[in-house]
């Protein structure tokens, strides 16, 4: 959308500031194929506490990585943009907005591996159908006003409602939390 609303400089501009941010899904990735099988076993095997365990091992990983590469990328976003080349640098603020944006994916956990291995498929892809709609009504109202700055901010938006739809859903029907909570460490940390 952004390309019909800017030029293909601002849209190469921004397509850069997203793929740097998504460095952290390279470690959601490899959780996913580790836990996914996981979860689907322990979910409906029953075994809840275990369960439990698997998903706050697997946000708390993921976070953990997530943490300072969001970081990094939301400080120093400007030399990291330099690195590949100067006209990238005014990307900077598209790239903080989507490292704020990965770091909450990453928070929020393996909502959407849950849902899907514990039967709410659907109940996914409406999440994701309705945030998606959200999405491009935002791009459409933001885009002419705020630049590639607002469509960051709009998918930011689409994909911090769709992990809070989430997992709120997930609390609420399983009591399991997704959520990475710093206090969960020291409790961890207390049991060992």
């Amino acid at each position: 959308m952004l390309g019909y609303f800017a030029d293909t400089g601002v849209a190469g501009v921004f397509g850069m500031a997203f793929k740097l941010s998504i460095i952290t899904n390279f470690v959601i990735g490899a959780m996913k194929a580790i836990a996914m099988p996981k979860i689907s076993e322990l979910f409906w095997s029953d075994k809840k506490d275990e369960l439990k365990k698997v998903v706050h091992f697997s946000t708390l990983f993921i976070f953990a990585f997530a943490f300072p590469v969001s970081l990094l990328l939301m400080i120093f976003p400007e030399f990291i943009l330099s690195l590949i080349d100067e006209e990238f640098i005014e990307g900077a603020g598209v790239l903080r907005i989507f490292a704020l944006m990965q770091l909450i994916n990453a928070g929020s956990g393996m909502v959407a591996v849950f849902l899907n291995m514990s039967g709410n498929q659907v109940f996914f892809t409406k999440i994701v159908s309705i945030t998606t709609s959200m999405n491009i009504i935002l791009n459409i109202i933001v885009i002419p006003i705020y630049g590639m700055e607002g469509a960051a901010f709009a998918t930011l938006l689409s994909t911090v409602t769709w992990n809070i739809v989430g997992v709120r859903f997930i609390y609420k029907k399983y009591k399991i939390s997704t959520f990475f909570n710093p206090l969960s460490i020291i409790k961890m940390l207390r049991k060992s």
